[in-house]
């Protein structure tokens, strides 16, 4: 599975989502992240999937994003 998850400022959690992916071909995907905030605020996006071998991430992508109420 992938995980997606919106961080705010503080490392708290404003949402996730789990996506489950047939296969290992490249597959273009849609979803929502829900989330409510009061005011305008600078929120990291982590896309990241996980080894149950390793017990840790393989692949980590993340990028900062504005969200808006």
């Amino acid at each position: 599975p992938y995980f997606l998850e919106l961080i705010l400022p503080d490392g708290k959690i404003a949402s996730v989502r789990v996506l489950t992916v047939e296969g290992v071909e490249p597959q273009e995907f849609t979803t929502t992240l829900p989330y409510k905030v009061t005011e305008p605020m600078l929120v990291r996006l982590s896309l990241r999937q996980m080894d149950p071998v390793l017990n840790g991430p393989i692949y980590v992508y993340t990028q900062l994003l504005w969200l808006k109420p």
